[in-house]
This record gives structure tokens, sequence and C-alpha cells, in this order.
């Protein structure tokens, strides 16, 4: 399975394991393209919400319920594997496999504030509108996060695939395979996606 990280020029989400790296590239929205804020205060207003620790494989392990087919979670060691030079943003990642060939993903992406880059929030925003395009994403209120976008042809082997935004973190959870076909899998995909939010530390 595949992260796209840009709508052109889609790149292929990380092959989790524990030499894996993550990309770092920010996708670039179009302004045309820009999703509703929900809520009333501007995010350049906002506190971050979430910490500056991300779950790793083991932690996900025990509060993702993923089915019990799957396979024990690969992934980076440790949660703060991935952040840029100022160490405001941070990635980790998990992967589960079924010996059917099923898969699931979910990666987490945290922002921190920063005095030139903006608030979490800000910066989370702009990552988040990176993955919609009007022809490709559905916006959805799925009862998880602030806001939540389903993805469909960006690229990818997955059959769900849900974008979620809760403050200044980024939630992807991709299922595939064939025992999780689209029209299927967005029940298990929502529900991951709401463990993968529960995950985090507090």
């Amino acid at each position: 399975m595949t992260l796209p990280r840009d709508k052109e020029e889609p790149e292929k989400r990380p092959v989790a394991s524990s030499t894996a790296s993550a990309p770092e590239r920010t996708p670039e929205p179009d302004e045309t393209w820009a999703i509703p804020t929900p809520g009333s205060t501007p995010l350049s207003k906002v506190r971050d919400k979430h910490p500056t620790d991300l779950p790793n494989c083991s932690k996900g392990n025990s509060s993702m319920r993923v089915p019990a087919l799957f396979d024990a979670p690969t992934g980076p060691a440790r949660s703060q594997t991935h952040r840029d030079p100022d160490a405001h943003e941070l990635m980790s990642w998990c992967t589960w496999n079924s010996r059917r060939g099923d898969e699931i993903t979910v990666s987490w992406k945290r922002y921190g504030s920063h005095p030139e880059k903006g608030t979490g929030a800000e910066q989370a925003k702009t990552y988040y509108e990176g993955f919609f395009s009007p022809s490709s994403g559905r916006r959805e209120d799925v009862g998880v996060g602030e806001e939540a976008l389903w993805v469909a042809d960006d690229g990818t082997d997955a059959s769900c695939l849900l974008d979620v935004r809760d403050v200044n973190l980024v939630v992807i959870v991709g299922v595939s395979g064939r025992a999780h076909p689209s029209g299927k899998c967005e029940e298990l995909t929502t529900d991951l996606a709401g463990d993968a939010l529960s995950a985090v530390p507090s």
C-alpha cells in the first residue's frame, strides 16, 4: 500500500519495517480545493491538542482492534524516528498483514506550533487538504476527529482509505485485500481510525 503525499505526483506509502524511513514531503493544496474548517475559531488561534509523542507498533498493537487473522504489526521501533530539524513534525506508522494477503496500514503525523510555520492545527490542515480533490475525495462526518475525508483513485491498492484530522494530528488508515472490498471495509476503517486516535499518548 502507498501513502500519497502529493496530488499531482503521488508517492508510494512507506513499506513498514524496522529500517524503513518515512517521506518528509508536504503536499501543496490547490487553493480552489480548500476544505471548510469545522468550528468558528481560526486555526491560527487553536492550541496544540496532541503531545509530542506518537504510538509505536507495540502500543498500536495493544490499542488497535484489528481482525484476528492479521499478524502483529511492523513499523518503526520508535515513534519519534521521523522528525524535521526543528522537531515540530513527527510521524509514525504500523502495518498489519494477513496470510490471505489483506493489509491494514495506519499512520500518524503530528505537527507542533512553530513561529514561522504556524500553529500545529494550521500545518495539519494544509497537509490534510493536500489529499483532497473534487474528483477523488469525499468529505464525511464519521464521528472521528474534527474532520474526515475518504480518498479514492489515489494510485494505491487500498479498498478504503480514510484521512482524519484532529487539531494538530492527521491519521491515515488504509485497508486492502479481497476480504475487505470497497463497500464493505468502511466500518472497519472508521473503527481503526478511532482506535488510532485513542492510541496517541495523552
